[in-house]
């Protein structure tokens, strides 16, 4: 039990969890495998008497691997949660229906039911071109009318009336050092964020739920970062500003479907081995968790290598493929999908060296625009959504 504003170590080894009942067996596996993880965490109560455990950080200090790990790995037993995205391919949109689509009791109809219809889109600027297209095709005048829905752009400096949350008074903490963001303009000037063309856009509904179809993008730009700094919720990074801020638009009553990505800032602050952006993503995961009824993973693309430039393709590889491991673990599993269009990026023109042009941002967004549709619609069928998805 974890009291209020308490901080308390806590020494695990995840293998001593896999053993179960075996305790004896697995305290001996656990001594002669693993080192001790120091884990840090602070229970925040919220105004709604919905309580969140808010988990602050992790310093692993070292693992050594073990034919359990193999085995854990490796295990193919339950379903698959990876997979690679190409146009006109269906691959991923039938991985995402059999986790966003609820079958229907009847055995005759085809008839499904989103598991949300409410829909958050996190990132930097990559995920903002993708929702650019997104937002095209979600503007819905029933939702608007009947449960008195208006978007919201917040500025890129002192975003938080925009969130429905209070500006930190006095100081702001600026960002460790290797561990945390910003490093560019929001480091040069506290409560802003370094891209100042990521304006988050958000869809504010009176009434909740509101059974119509409803997007929202909120700029995220690192897997941990200090550009928001709140005073009453007492956040002291960006990643737990939205953590609150989803919780406070009830996700307990009304979950949203997440969809998230994160890597090429972080790569200007963090090692390339990506052992800190793994400790920083499993963090950030962790606090979305209780406000994401599904969390769809973005991988990230490959740019074009230019020398100028400090993020390298080699980098983009080994974390992705240490992100997927991550969201394949026990922990993740059952409530993640990840999409990887990191091969088809590769040959796809780009406008710049991190962004793709229009057309790919355009081809992606197909993946997800079936299910926006499909959400509101009276009658909806699973092979009309299918059709349209390639």
């Amino acid at each position: 039990v974890v009291m209020e504003g308490q901080r308390q170590p806590a020494y695990t080894c995840w293998c001593f969890r896999l053993m179960g009942r075996l305790k004896i067996l697995g305290i001996l596996i656990g001594l002669t495998s693993c080192r001790v993880f120091y884990e840090v965490v602070e229970y925040l109560p919220d105004n709604s008497g919905n309580d969140l455990l808010f988990w602050k950080g992790v310093l692993r200090v070292d693992m050594k691997e073990t034919i359990l790990d193999r085995h854990v790995q490796n295990r193919d037993n339950r379903p698959k949660n990876v997979c690679t995205w190409e146009p006109n391919t269906t691959e991923c949109f039938t991985m995402l229906s059999e986790q966003l689509l609820l079958k229907n009791a009847s055995e005759t109809s085809n008839t499904q039911q989103l598991v949300s219809k409410r829909w958050v889109f996190l990132g930097d600027s990559t995920m903002r071109y993708l929702y650019s297209h997104i937002e095209t095709i979600q503007t819905n005048e029933a939702a608007i009318h009947w449960c008195k829905c208006q978007t919201i752009k917040a500025p890129t400096c002192n975003m938080y009336e925009a969130f429905g949350l209070t500006k930190k008074i006095g100081n702001w903490t600026p960002p460790t050092q290797y561990l945390e963001g910003p490093i560019d303009y929001g480091l040069a000037e506290p409560h802003c964020q370094d891209c100042f063309r990521c304006h988050s856009m958000l869809f504010h509904c009176e009434r909740i739920p509101c059974n119509y179809t409803s997007t929202s993008y909120i700029s995220v730009e690192f897997a941990r970062d200090v550009e928001m700094q709140t005073e009453l919720e007492q956040t002291n990074t960006t990643q737990e500003s939205v953590a609150r801020y989803l919780q406070n638009k009830e996700c307990l009553k009304d979950p949203f479907i997440c969809v998230v990505n994160t890597g090429i800032h972080d790569m200007l602050i963090l090692d390339s081995d990506g052992d800190t952006f793994i400790e920083n993503v499993a963090w950030y995961v962790t606090l979305i968790q209780p406000c994401c009824r599904h969390l769809i993973w973005i991988q990230l693309t490959a740019i074009l290598d230019d020398e100028a430039y400090r993020q390298r393709n080699w980098v983009i590889e080994l974390w992705n493929s240490k992100v997927q491991t991550l969201l394949q673990g026990d922990r993740f599993h059952n409530w993640t999908t990840v999409v990887d269009p990191y091969t088809v990026s590769m040959t796809w023109p780009h406008n710049d060296n991190v962004h793709l042009n229009q057309s790919y941002y355009e081809a992606f967004s197909a993946l997800f625009s079936p299910f926006l549709l499909y959400g509101d619609l009276e009658n909806p069928s699973t092979d009309k959504l299918f059709a349209q998805s390639v």
